[in-house]
């Protein structure tokens, strides 16, 4: 067995029956319990937790282009540089995020197989616990709708599924840059990710809205709140000190027919991905406190 300390951390003077009590033990005692509480060390202290959350959200403008902000492709290629296709010998990270995964959408620059990620990075000087992430998609139910997914594939739809199946391509990601390579993506931790769900399924209801006439104008313009709520709760996942942190929403190719073999986008018939709902995300983290 390895050595250790005397297990009396408060002092190591012990006090019984066949022990001489003289002033200059009692005085050595005092004296390292003084020090004792004078710097409390953390191992005494039950840890205590700072719930933070991270509110991040993201609508189109009322009018004109914003081409696919904040959205970018989740590969790098000539395409993407300026003047145009003038790709470097060496691209360092040919991919911004690992783990992503959608019907029929192959790894591919071609812009049917492109997927698009809005990434957050953060940052976290001291460690952290992620303890939820929730993602809000959502949607307008009435009248002429400004977010209008309906995450529902149509009559072209991916290999084994049909017309009225709900989407499976929404990809909700967790990752964190190894410390020793942190400008490699390959290299990223994966902490956190969910895919291949039914988008549908998470929904704020499943049950029609009733009417209230609470406010002013009795019925808002877009209808009853609708869309999906992906809930991730209780991660208990640990962050390690100085991490970067990035959350990405990866979301299907921004185009009309998508994947291969192709089939009909499933969130906007236009390829607008961004058009399909109102983005939100929350991120809870448990920050140790003393």
């Amino acid at each position: 067995m390895p050595y250790v300390k005397n297990p009396r951390k408060v002092t190591k003077q012990q006090f019984s029956d066949g022990t001489t009590i003289d002033g200059s033990r009692i005085d050595d005692a005092m004296e390292e319990v003084v020090d004792r509480f004078n710097a409390v060390p953390k191992s005494d202290i039950d840890t205590r937790w700072m719930q933070t959350q991270y509110v991040m959200g993201f609508s189109k403008p009322p009018t004109g282009g914003i081409g696919q902000q904040p959205f970018l492709p989740v590969m790098n290629s000539g395409t993407m540089t300026y003047p145009a296709t003038t790709e470097p010998g060496v691209i360092q990270n040919p991919w911004r995020i690992k783990a992503s995964d959608m019907p029929d959408v192959q790894p591919s620059s071609a812009a049917a197989n492109l997927q698009w990620a809005w990434t957050i990075p953060l940052f976290f000087e001291r460690p952290v616990v992620v303890d939820a992430i929730h993602v809000f998609l959502t949607t307008d139910t009435t009248g002429s709708p400004e977010y209008d997914g309906d995450f529902v594939y149509q009559a072209a739809a991916p290999l084994g599924y049909a017309a009225g199946d709900n989407s499976e391509d929404l990809t909700v990601i967790l990752h964190v840059d190894n410390p020793y390579a942190p400008e490699e993506r390959s290299q990223n931790d994966i902490e956190v990710v969910r895919n291949r769900f039914q988008i549908n399924r998470e929904n704020f209801t499943q049950l029609a809205w009733t009417g209230a006439t609470d406010m002013a104008p009795a019925t808002y313009p877009g209808g009853f709140p609708g869309g999906s709520a992906i809930i991730l709760d209780n991660l208990n996942t640990p962050l390690h000190a100085k991490s970067r942190a990035r959350l990405a929403l990866v979301v299907p190719p921004m185009e009309a027919s998508m994947g291969s073999p192709a089939y009909t986008n499933a969130w906007v018939r236009s390829g607008n991905n961004w058009e399909a709902a109102y983005f939100s995300v929350v991120l809870t983290v448990l920050e140790e406190i003393v």
